[in-house]
């Protein structure tokens, strides 16, 4: 152990000046390890000679063992640091990692901590062999969540609508009498939206019958899809054909059904 000169020894040594300092207040959060900055020297005017630094952290906090610095040793919660000549006007430093207990209350000031310096011999101002240390505990600090960056919209494209090219309405009207039975006449009005590809041509319609003749109907050929757009003209025209035949066979059973009446009246005439 270290002992203290006697008064001839320390006269022989001749007188010094050390000092100690310490950062006075750090911050930190509950479970993190922060580092107090401790720094000693000699003032002189002569060496000192067995000099002995330690430092007692606050209560709350503690040295990791892991981490003592190099040159210090740990006994207990305190490190201490051995040095058998320090020269006058010569310094040093040194940084102490200190972990904060994980359940100190955010806001919460820990006090007790000690920085001190000694040596054998004289010192001129003792006054300055000690220093506080303290250390004060802030809220924890959340981290901000990443901001979700927007989907890009995607907008429908409108579907082209289909233009119709030609309307085509039909209707049986009675044309010249032609055998002395009357035969329908599809009359075909065509109500016609040209496109600049569209071209002009004929169909021609099949009679039902050899007694009808057959009718020629101008049309408009589309670019595209002509059994979709033909079918329903053609659905048409034979509707209005069948019903100009279904006419005409009506008014030949009128015509027998009178003749068979005057053949009658005729036959009950004659004596």
């Amino acid at each position: 152990m270290l002992g203290f000169a006697s008064p001839s020894t320390a006269a022989r040594v001749g007188t010094f000046d050390l000092s100690i300092t310490a950062t006075g207040t750090v911050t930190g959060r509950a479970g993190q390890i922060v580092a107090v900055n401790i720094s000693w020297g000699n003032a002189g005017p002569a060496a000192a000679v067995g000099v002995v630094v330690s430092y007692l952290p606050p209560l709350g906090t503690e040295i990791p063992a892991g981490q003592v610095p190099a040159g210090w040793s740990k006994s207990g919660r305190s490190v201490t640091r051995l040095d058998a000549r320090m020269a006058a006007r010569a310094s040093r430093s040194a940084a102490i990692p200190l972990l904060i207990g994980a359940t100190i209350a955010p806001g919460t000031l820990l006090v007790g901590g000690t920085a001190e310096v000694r040596a054998t011999g004289t010192d001129r101002t003792p006054g300055n062999n000690r220093a506080v240390s303290r250390v004060r505990v802030q809220a924890a600090t959340a981290s901000p969540s990443p901001s979700r960056t927007p989907s890009p919209t995607r907008t429908a494209t409108p579907t082209p609508s289909r233009t119709s090219v030609a309307t085509t309405t039909a209707q049986a009207t009675p044309s010249t009498t032609r055998g002395g039975v009357p035969r329908a006449t599809p009359a075909t009005q065509a109500v016609r939206q040209r496109e600049p590809s569209l071209r002009p041509s004929t169909f021609v319609v099949a009679a039902p019958s050899a007694s009808i003749q057959p009718d020629i109907v101008e049309i408009i050929d589309p670019p595209s899809d002509t059994a979709a757009w033909l079918l329903p003209t053609l659905g048409a025209i034979t509707c209005f054909t069948a019903a100009g035949i279904a006419a005409v066979g009506m008014r030949r059973r009128r015509a027998a059904e009178r003749a068979h009446q005057d053949e009658v009246r005729y036959l009950q005439k004659v004596p």
